[in-house]
């Protein structure tokens, strides 16, 4: 396929969300020497961070200055081959109050199944009762699956199915995931964000991760909910951090 559009085309214009057909792609330009422009996908990564082979024709586009150093200062692109175009505008979501805390993992696909049995694991040892737990799949995730794990761990987990995440953060206190672009939508509109990670990696480029509660291990996590000595909801976010300017922005999340 990369192929044929090298053939056909002289200029390509793509979103960097596949490395293995981005590196295909940059490796056949060597030989048909056609203009590449690739978009950033989404506000947390640069894209693929890489220019292979030093390919000149290839035009970075990112959604931020954050981004953008990144590239250059790390991965030594060339100034003029990298553009800010600026970031999504992301709605604010109108709170629903709640009596109880309400704690949100939003899961991000069929490469990660290691972070709904992490947040089970951790609901499990979990011994506070003015919490409620629910599970929000990503929309290309089987989330039979995940309702499987969820029956036979016998625990009160809610699957959220059919529903916008609008909808969701509406009535979110705690919103739990990896590398999700929920976590910045729920820095924005004033939603705790925490970060669990089972993997041995930090995922490159994540801007926010050594800003908000960030969790290793499901008894970590577990020590996090059963010590929140006020509540939960009483933890506060402030922020003045502007996605798209995650370079001279900054947030603190105060316990």
């Amino acid at each position: 396929m990369a192929d044929k559009f090298l053939e056909t085309y002289d200029e390509v214009f793509y979103s960097n969300t596949d490395d293995h057909f981005i590196e295909l792609l940059t490796v056949l330009n060597l030989k048909y020497n056609k203009k590449l422009i690739s978009l950033q996908y989404e506000p947390i990564y640069g894209g693929c961070y890489y220019n292979f082979y030093n390919n000149k024709n290839i035009t970075e586009c990112v959604w931020n200055e954050y981004t953008k150093n990144i590239l250059i200062e790390k991965y030594q692109y060339p100034k003029d081959k990298v553009i800010n175009i600026g970031n999504i505008r992301f709605d604010k979501i109108k709170k629903v109050q709640q009596s109880k805390i309400n704690v949100v993992l939003t899961t991000q696909g069929k490469m990660y199944p290691e972070l709904v049995d992490f947040f089970i694991d951790s609901v499990s040892k979990v011994i506070k009762s003015n919490l409620n737990f629910y599970i929000k799949p990503h929309p290309l995730e089987d989330s039979s699956i995940i309702e499987s794990k969820i029956k036979d761990s016998g625990l009160k987990i809610k699957l959220i199915e059919n529903e916008s995440i609008s909808k969701t953060l509406s009535y979110t206190s705690v919103l739990l995931s990896y590398s999700s672009v929920t976590i910045l939508e729920a820095i924005n509109n004033g939603i705790l964000p925490v970060v669990i990670n089972p993997y041995k990696f930090k995922p490159a480029g994540v801007a926010y991760y050594d800003h908000v509660p960030y969790f290793k291990t499901t008894d970590e996590l577990s020590v996090f909910f059963n010590n929140s000595t006020n509540g939960l909801n009483k933890i506060k976010v402030s922020s003045d951090l502007v996605v798209g300017d995650f370079n001279k922005k900054k947030f603190d999340v105060a316990l």
